[in-house]
């Protein structure tokens, strides 16, 4: 049986910057699952601050950092109790393999999934928030064919048809 651990895993979008999956467990009830993200950030320089992510100053909320390493179409995955998957406009190769691999790792949440789905409509940032409360299907298929989706695709296939996305 696979024990759930408080971590946070990037796994780079490898047609920006080539670098190995970063995760990392935090062991201290205080450390937050932002504090792996401005880290993750500061050794790369992506540039994430207090400031760009909007969150006042040593503010770590894992949700804020989840959501803003998104954006830079870096995959993060926040466990603890529950796993939240926070997916980029579209999932890259290495993404993919990743989460493929994993796939029974993830099924020891059961519907204590959530998804952070950002996607580039009109040049903006949008987000799709799904988890027990918003999806009758199990959410682990959910996650899984919206990563289908987003697979191989850019921003512009991925969503410049509207139709069919589920809202």
């Amino acid at each position: 049986m696979i024990r759930k651990t408080r971590e946070m895993i990037i796994i780079p979008d490898e047609t920006q910057i080539h670098l190995p999956i970063y995760r990392k467990e935090l062991l201290i009830k205080e450390e937050r699952h932002g504090h792996v993200v401005k880290d993750f950030s500061d050794t790369y320089h992506l540039g994430l601050t207090f400031e760009t992510v909007q969150v006042e100053e040593e503010n770590y909320n894992g949700y804020q950092w989840g959501k803003a390493i998104a954006k830079l179409g870096h995959l993060a995955i926040q466990k603890d109790d529950t796993v939240v998957f926070y997916l980029p406009s579209f999932i890259t190769e290495q993404q993919y393999q990743y989460l493929k691999k994993h796939r029974r790792e993830f099924l020891i949440y059961k519907n204590k999934i959530g998804i952070v789905d950002i996607y580039i409509e009109e040049n903006q940032f949008l987000i799709d928030e799904l988890d027990e409360t918003t999806v009758e299907e199990r959410l682990i298929d959910v996650l899984y064919d919206r990563i289908e989706s987003k697979y191989g695709k850019t921003n512009e296939e991925n969503y410049e048809k509207k139709e069919g996305r589920k809202r």
